[in-house]
């Protein structure tokens, strides 16, 4: 009798714990979710000047899991206003390469005229697969009237934006990095120094709040991604300022765990 009294409560206990296992899940799961998020569109600004000009390229682009699609880009060289009155550009001419499918179809060589003779403005639209790159530029001007020319060269030392919105199902991402680039090695390499990283998330209802935010980090030069975990603290919008020793990587991909 006592054998089978035993054996009943087991079952019992066994189905009381089933039920509650169940209920323990349905709640987690009506109470939380969570989210990976790796899709959004950004853009490159790079800015340099010598003591003639000032030259930057926007470099617009769309991230589709861990891939960047790339997008148009903008080329503008402006005079300084110390040498508006001495020197006006006329035109500027480029070599440019047309890559497609990994490799280059073409060259071509095309000329820009300036029609405010102070500035120049190249719109370059690439595509996945399909797209273009500068070779080289040389700016046509006069100075007191005598015509002349000068070969742009990269420069040494430039700063540089990177701005990116990502958007998830339940929340959005704005990223903003800063910094600097310069080329020790003169013409063959340049070593970005990021200098201010920041991340702002918004989650689109006051229904999801957040409970905790996973950052992985990418270095851009040796492609090590570590993760970084923060506390949400149950709020619907939160800035992270990256913590200094993570400060050379960029934010790779997010997961964020709603309460």
């Amino acid at each position: 009798m006592s054998h089978m009294k035993s054996k009943m409560l087991k079952k019992i206990f066994l189905m009381v714990f089933i039920v509650s296992a169940v209920m323990a899940f349905t709640i987690s799961a009506v109470s939380a979710s969570s989210e990976k998020i790796v899709n959004g569109n950004g853009y490159t600004h790079i800015s340099s000047e010598n003591k003639y000009y000032t030259l930057q390229t926007k470099d617009f682009f769309k991230v589709d899991g861990y891939y960047n699609h790339a997008g148009d880009e903008y080329y503008s060289l402006k005079l300084k206003k110390s040498i508006k009155n001495t020197y006006k550009i006329n035109s500027m001419k480029i070599r440019y390469a047309h890559y497609k499918n990994g490799g280059i179809k073409e060259t071509k060589d095309i000329t820009i005229k300036s029609k405010d003779k102070s500035s120049i403005l190249i719109k370059i639209p690439n595509r996945d697969f399909d797209y273009y790159a500068i070779l080289s530029s040389q700016v046509n001007f006069q100075k007191n009237g005598k015509n002349g020319s000068i070969k742009l060269l990269d420069p040494n030392d430039d700063t540089w934006v990177t701005n990116t919105l990502y958007n998830g199902k339940y929340a959005k991402i704005f990223t903003s990095e800063k910094g600097y680039s310069h080329d020790n090695l003169k013409g063959q390499g340049r070593f970005p120094i990021t200098t201010y990283n920041k991340i702002k998330i918004n989650t689109k209802s006051s229904k999801y709040k957040l409970k905790y935010v996973q950052v992985n980090y990418v270095q851009s030069v040796s492609g090590d991604i570590v993760p970084f975990i923060f506390k949400g603290h149950g709020k619907t919008t939160m800035t992270i300022n990256t913590p200094a020793k993570y400060l050379q990587f960029s934010p790779w991909d997010f997961r964020i765990i709603y309460y």
